[in-house]
Parts: C-alpha cells; sequence; structure tokens
C-alpha cells in the first residue's frame, strides 16, 4: 500500500503559515495535507507559554476545553459525568484531579453542576483565558515571558485579577505591539497519541524552528532546550526519545547548522491526518492504541487504507468491529 500522500510547499520568509501548517503567525514552512483532510480537520490555538504557567497535563486540559467550548457553541450538550470527561482527554483520573486543582487555583476552570448534581460541565473562565493569551503575545522576550508567568505559577495568582498594566509592563520590552501570540495548531487527538510533556515539547519546538530560521546554530546545545522549554532533563530526554521512536522528531548534526532536534514533516502529517479522520474520540483512542501499542509502528509509516478505514469506522461506532488485527498477523511460511 502506498504511503498516505504528503505534500510540501516551503514559504517565502514575508509569507505567513497557510492551512495545515505548524505555526499560525509567524513564517515558516508549510506542511500542507491531502486537501480533504485540510476540509475535515478543526484545530485549536494551542501556545506554548501555556506551560511556563501550568503543568504539560494542564496544557492538554485546557485544550481539551477549548474544543468544549466550541461544541457548547455549537449547540451540543457539555454536562457528562467525571468519568466521561477523563475518558474524553485521555487521562488518569489522578492527573485530571490535580489538574482541576491546578486551573482552578489561577482562576481559568469553572465547573457547573446539573440541575440533579450528577453530571458536570467543565468550562474555560474566558476572561482569564483571554488574558493568558493576551500575556502570551505581550512579548518576544521568552525569557521575561517565562519569569512573569512562573511567578504567577508560584504565587497562585488568578489571571483574571491581573491588572492591564502589568501586561503592558510585560511588553515594554521586546514588546509585539498588540499582535496576536504566535500559536500551533492543535488537535485534541494529539493526547491519544502522545503524552502530555510530548505535545508540550513539540509545540515549543515549533516555535524553536522559526527562531532558528534567523539565528543558525542556535540550539544545538540542551541546555539551551532545557531553559526554553522548562522541562526537567530526565522528562526532556525520554520525551525526546519517544518522539524519536514514533517518527515525530529526528536528531541533527553540526553541520546542518539547525537546532539539536527538528520536526520531521511526514510523522507530523501524519499525525495531523489521523486526528482529522474521524471527531469520534473512541475511534481515535482505539487506533492510536492498535498502532502505537499493539504494532509499535512510527507515525511516519501511516497508510491511506488505514485512514479510509478508521474514517469508516469513526462513522460507523458501534455499529460495526475494530477495522484492524489485534496484532499484527504473521506468516510461517
Amino acid at each position: 500500500h502506498d504511503a498516505l500522500p504528503i505534500y510540501h510547499e516551503y514559504c517565502e520568509l514575508s509569507e505567513t503559515i497557510q492551512a495545515g501548517g505548524l505555526l499560525t503567525g509567524f513564517p515558516c514552512f508549510t506542511l500542507k495535507l491531502h486537501i480533504t483532510m485540510e476540509r475535515q480537520s478543526r484545530y485549536l490555538k494551542g501556545y506554548p507559554g501555556f506551560s511556563y504557567v501550568m503543568s504539560s497535563e494542564a496544557v492538554c486540559f485546557v485544550m481539551h476545553l477549548v474544543d468544549v467550548k466550541y461544541l457548547q457553541d455549537n449547540n451540543y450538550t457539555i454536562f457528562w459525568t467525571q468519568e466521561e470527561y477523563i475518558e474524553r482527554m485521555g487521562m488518569g483520573r489522578k492527573p485530571f484531579i490535580r489538574c482541576l486543582w491546578e486551573l482552578k487555583r489561577i482562576g481559568l476552570l469553572v465547573d457547573t453542576q446539573d440541575e440533579n448534581g450528577k453530571r458536570v460541565a467543565y468550562t474555560l473562565n474566558m476572561p482569564a483565558y483571554d488574558k493568558l493569551v493576551r500575556i502570551c503575545g505581550a512579548t518576544y522576550n521568552p525569557q521575561r515571558l517565562k519569569e512573569f508567568l512562573n511567578t504567577i505559577k508560584k504565587t497562585g495568582r488568578r489571571l483574571d485579577n491581573i491588572p492591564d498594566r502589568e501586561i503592558a509592563l510585560l511588553g515594554s520590552v521586546s514588546g509585539r505591539g498588540g499582535k496576536e501570540a504566535s500559536y500551533v495548531k492543535y488537535y485534541t487527538g494529539f493526547s491519544y497519541a502522545l503524552s502530555p510533556d510530548e505535545i508540550c515539547l513539540l509545540m515549543h519546538m515549533v516555535d524553536i524552528e522559526f527562531v532558528a530560521r534567523y539565528k543558525p546554530g542556535c540550539f544545538r546545545k540542551k541546555e539551551e532546550w532545557l531553559a526554553r522549554t522548562g522541562m526537567d532533563e530526565p522528562v526532556f530526554d525520554k520525551s525526546v526519545r519517544n518522539l524519536e521512536q514514533l517518527g515525530m522528531i529526528k536528531k541533527t548534526t553540526a553541520e546542518d547548522r539547525k537546532p539539536l532536534f527538528v520536526i520531521f514533516p511526514t510523522g507530523y502529517n501524519n499525525l495531523v491526518a489521523v486526528c482529522g479522520t474521524t471527531y469520534n474520540y473512541h475511534a481515535l483512542k482505539e487506533f492510536f492504541t492498535w498502532f502505537i501499542q499493539k504494532q509499535k509502528r512510527s507515525l511516519n509509516n501511516v497508510l491511506a487504507h488505514e485512514i479510509e478505514a478508521l474514517k469508516n469506522y469513526g462513522q460507523n461506532y458501534g455499529a460495526m468491529n475494530f477495522p484492524f488485527p489485534v496484532l499484527p498477523k504473521i506468516s510461517r511460511f
């Protein structure tokens, strides 16, 4: 079978990212998906700076809440049991409970019980969320942003209580002049294939690759990566190792004059294509469990017929069996 078709097109530095690209608002390369995938994929705006004020689990939690808002705005019910939220987010119970506490502490989370008290709607406190996005867009200086958001995290200040004058002061040096913060196109299905740490590292990598276009040879040292991502070294090493095994990133050589690690376009495009195939999160979770855990395949090896089978399964979930073998078939002859 042929691999999933991928089309590469490089932008000029004066252009911004087109649909299907990684980073919006920054000039960079475009990784165009097959046209049908572009129509189907619904992406969210993911901001790398979020990881400076919350854990990687909480970043993914917030991204799912952005998706919940989309469902709410389109008249879908969002009153589910806590177990349904946990399953939808692909999290364990303990990390889920920690995220509830963490996000309530900085004023990002609102929980509303239904009339019977059996179901709950978890939603974003939009004034706080909008203020966080403004903070991330206030400055081009990542160190200033990191220090500002780390202070909020340590002191537990509510984001919606931060006065505009503090945000203006943050942008007084290397300010963005009111422009929206650069964001990475994020798909909720990412959390069924990757760990929260791996997702946050990918988000930072997109940002790093942009910087490296203007400063060749930067981010060649691990210390630079740890400072930029705010990750502990063991967590960083584990995330890098897993992403390499999944075909999502690759290590470069000093002669390349590129960052120490770069995103592998085929693996990323295939991940986006799979996530855009169906909105049925049950089907997506089952596919990634089979593909990654059972078959132990890398994401640069997704086949076109598997995408089509997943699409059909998502559309007919509950009315047909899982379309892939539980274990790969091995011939003795």
